[in-house]
């Protein structure tokens, strides 16, 4: 019955908006967020629930682009070069830029946002660890300096950890936790919006940036909370929100079948979903009990029974998405029972507790849990919370942790250091514990490599080292789905963004809305 009464008053609450928030629903562009964003503070957090509000509202020196050479284009960025041996990065930034504020856009502000989030030291500074430097060496330029040859560095700089704030305004505001606060409720950026409207309940709305080039057709932006799916769902249908990300692969008939309603599915491959398997201690510090796991699964019945088919088996680590993925670096691990079970054998296995630690207990989790007991593994499963699972990770005090990973870049050196890296074993970032000093070189050379080429054969030693001690089970690669009004014209899914509208870029709507 709580769950009914919920349900009404969420839809009551729409259905009674001021009629000044409808008045131009044309010109007004809404997402469905499950969640509210962790923060709106580019130093503080730049995750899922963040960086489609941060990418609007805020630049950076570069924006991805998988095509380009280097994996980038300039965003505020004209030109730039690296030194020789590549720890010296000089940026010449682009003229006529301007903030929310009316200032230019300087040297200076770039110096100060990125020293800002590397003094704050919070989750945004993992990916700004191999920045040594910064300083300006003119009005318009910069200097970065490095403390290791890192190629990936363009692409940590088109991430919105790394987006550049008006420091004028920042400062005004007063010591670091003063302009968190600040920025928990408006922006200080360069972008094509800026933040109007915090919500008691986390919905953030959007307006025109002032000093920016106008948005293409959308002058509002919503991104509201509706944590409930059935709630989405309807209000999609309605016409009372525009775009929901957050489609689950079971349900993705149902809004297929909604009238006025689009699905949209994009690419697999950067979106990883793994069981972390405990190398240090317990059952799975033996190899072959990693690998009697990888065995007992039963890849296609997950796919295509659990998911619907809006996933794909992982080939091996490296995703297929990413710069450097061969097709021939191994065959896709299949179900074979009688192999687990002899790898259990072999290890001395006789019983003993494991237990796997998820998030949130739901299909996915149950599926592998099956598929362990059907082979002899005598799993269980437990709900953690997030802290519970970092501090797990931290103290290797745990058998198996099933969660995910969103490769944010063409290259994906960035994101086998952070999972298999002995330099990340402190901070729990390499969960499983991994140690090996040939995995470390390897790569450590494709984090420096400039040739795509050389690169690839880097990362098809990494691999095969990788498949040899199974420090994680790669599940499956999700395909993003959104579901969105037909009459919306532009929508697409950035593989690398999969949560990120550009909304200022979309045309008028088609036609008239129903």
């Amino acid at each position: 019955m709580r769950r009914i009464i919920i349900f009404a008053f969420a839809i009551l609450a729409c259905a009674c908006l001021p009629d000044d928030l409808r008045s131009d629903r044309d010109t007004t562009f809404i997402i469905a967020k499950a969640a509210a964003p962790l923060s709106l503070d580019p130093a503080v957090f730049a995750t899922a629930n963040d960086y489609p509000v941060q990418e609007l509202v805020y630049e950076q020196l570069f924006t991805l682009a998988p095509e380009s050479a280097e994996g980038v284009i300039g965003e505020l960025a004209e030109r730039w070069a690296f030194s020789d041996d590549g720890l010296v990065l000089d940026i010449t930034l682009k003229s006529g830029r301007f903030f929310e504020s009316g200032r230019a856009v300087t040297a200076n502000d770039v110096v100060f946002s990125l020293r800002r989030v590397q003094r704050m030291g919070r989750w945004s500074s993992a990916y700004l660890a191999w920045l040594k430097s910064v300083e300006a060496t003119g009005e318009l330029s910069v200097r970065i300096t490095l403390n290791r040859p890192y190629r990936p560095a363009l692409q940590m700089l088109a991430l919105t950890a790394a987006s550049v704030l008006d420091s004028q305004q920042v400062l005004a505001e007063g010591d670091d936790q003063d302009a968190i606060g600040f920025l928990s409720r408006r922006s200080a950026g360069s972008g094509p919006y800026r933040i109007s409207e915090v919500t008691l309940d986390g919905t953030v709305v959007l307006e025109p940036n002032p000093a920016a080039a106008p948005p293409l057709f959308y002058d509002r932006v919503e991104f509201r909370v509706l944590p409930d799916e059935g709630v989405r769902r309807l209000l999609l249908e309605r016409g009372d929100i525009d775009f929901t990300d957050l489609v689950p692969s079971a349900f993705i008939d149902r809004y297929d079948a909604l009238p006025g309603v689009d699905v949209l599915t994009g690419r697999a491959g950067t979106s990883l979903s793994f069981l972390s398997l405990n190398t240090r201690n317990g059952p799975m510090s033996d190899a072959r009990m990693r690998k009697a796991v990888v065995a007992a699964i039963d890849f296609d019945g997950l796919i295509n029974n659990v998911l619907k088919g809006a996933a794909e088996q992982p080939g091996g680590y490296i995703p297929e998405a990413a710069n450097g993925w061969r097709s021939t670096a191994g065959a896709r691990p299949a179900r074979d029972l009688a192999e687990a079970r002899a790898l259990m054998s072999a290890a001395g296995y006789q019983g003993e507790d494991i237990e796997l630690a998820t998030y949130q207990i739901g299909p996915v989790g149950e599926f592998l849990q099956s598929n362990l007991r059907e082979a002899g593994l005598n799993v269980r499963m437990v709900r953690r919370d997030a802290g519970a699972v970092a501090d797990m990770k931290r103290d290797a005090r745990f058998d198996m942790i099933y969660e995910g990973w969103l490769l944010e870049t063409p290259n994906p050196a960035p994101m086998l250091e952070a999972l298999f890296s002995s330099r990340n074993l402190a901070g729990g970032l390499n969960a499983s514990g991994l140690d090996d000093p040939r995995i470390d070189a390897r790569i450590d050379q494709a984090l420096a490599v400039e040739n795509e080429a050389e690169r690839s054969e880097i990362m098809a030693e990494i691999d095969a080292l990788l498949r040899e001690q199974r420090p994680v089970a790669m599940i499956f690669s999700a395909l993003p789905v959104a579901a969105f009004r037909n009459d919306l014209r532009g929508v697409r899914l950035d593989p690398f963004k999969p949560y990120y509208q550009p909304v200022h870029t979309y045309p008028p709507r088609a036609g008239n809305r129903p």
